[in-house]
């Protein structure tokens, strides 16, 4: 009897970062890869620019941590994401490039024009092992 295994592969991640003003020190990308565990990864600014590299099993949440900027939460996945921080263009860092990082984005832009708690609450009944369902409970457990 042959038993057959899943193996996860990782896939390749590239993020390329763009701030407004002039930066000092170092950015940091936290990857929050399971239950408790975190991954922690520092790249130097080069001319406001920063570039982070790597893989994972699968579509993660993460934090960017800049210094001047308050941490910025979002999805990462294999692929080229950018995000940009320029407040002349919006408040919110601009994340592109991330399929799952829109999904969620688009889930909370639905919920705002409700009432955004049962909205919330709804969808992570319908849809519970979603990758967004954790962050969605943790969110709102917060406020």
């Amino acid at each position: 009897m042959a038993l057959f295994a899943t193996a996860v592969t990782a896939q390749e991640y590239l993020i390329e970062g763009l701030c407004e003003r002039q930066m000092r020190g170092k950015a940091r990308l936290i990857v929050y890869d399971g239950d408790s565990s975190k991954q922690t990864y520092v790249a130097r600014f080069t001319d406001n620019r920063f570039v982070f590299n790597g893989s994972v099993a699968s579509v993660v949440l993460s934090e960017l941590q800049l210094p001047g900027y308050p941490p910025l939460f979002f999805y990462l996945e294999q692929g080229k994401t950018t995000i940009v921080f320029d407040s002349s263009v919006s408040a919110v860092p601009r994340v592109n490039g991330s399929r799952s990082n829109s999904q969620y984005r688009y889930i909370l832009e639905q919920c705002r024009n409700s009432d955004f708690e049962s909205c919330i609450i709804g969808y992570i009944q319908a849809n519970p092992t979603s990758v967004f369902s954790p962050f969605l409970i943790y969110n709102h457990l917060k406020t």
